[in-house]
């Protein structure tokens, strides 16, 4: 019956904590009672959808926006702890799999390339300040300084140490 389709977009507008007198500007579980024939409720309906499409995009958007801050920022935080999918998903209330195709369509990447990426940004950094290969493979939560070394080159084409020697090679000249 139209009154049940009406109280399911009504229960859509709550679930996804729209006002309708914000996004429609009256209450329509009462308007509906005014529609006299099929073809005006059809008209009617179909624009209530579009309207409503349109504001949970928006606010979709901004939870998005919202969470990949956040994401990024506890990523940030804890790159250096050992970061990993379970921690963040139980720090986002949800499961590492749906947390993990979020993050793909948010980062462009899968969280695996990206926190490799991260590291080795962070690698650089700490190579400029002359730490050691030793002491960033630790701090960057790798088992072994081999291992460290081995994505480091297959990152930027060379080991660590070359990339420190040519780094401060170049900053001599």
């Amino acid at each position: 019956t139209l009154r049940d389709l009406v109280a399911l977009l009504y229960q859509i507008m709550n679930q996804k904590q729209l006002d309708m007198w914000i996004v429609f500007g009256y209450d329509i579980r009462e308007y509906y009672k005014q529609i006299e024939n099929i073809d005006q409720f059809g008209e009617w309906i179909l624009n209530l959808c579009q309207v409503l499409l349109q504001n949970i995009r928006q606010k979709k958007q901004t939870v998005d926006t919202d969470l990949q801050t956040r994401l990024t920022k506890m990523m940030e935080e804890n790159l250096e702890n050992g970061i990993s999918l379970d921690f963040l998903s139980d720090q986002f209330s949800m499961r590492p799999d749906a947390l993990s195709r979020l993050f793909k369509q948010m980062m462009g990447k899968g969280y695996t390339e990206y926190i490799k990426e991260k590291k080795m940004e962070r690698a650089l950094e700490l190579l400029k300040e002359d730490e050691s290969v030793k002491d960033i493979a630790q701090k960057l939560g790798y088992n072994s300084p081999q291992y460290f070394i081995k994505i480091f080159k297959e990152v930027y084409g060379v080991t660590p140490y070359q990339y420190k020697k040519e780094h401060f090679k170049n900053s001599r000249e």
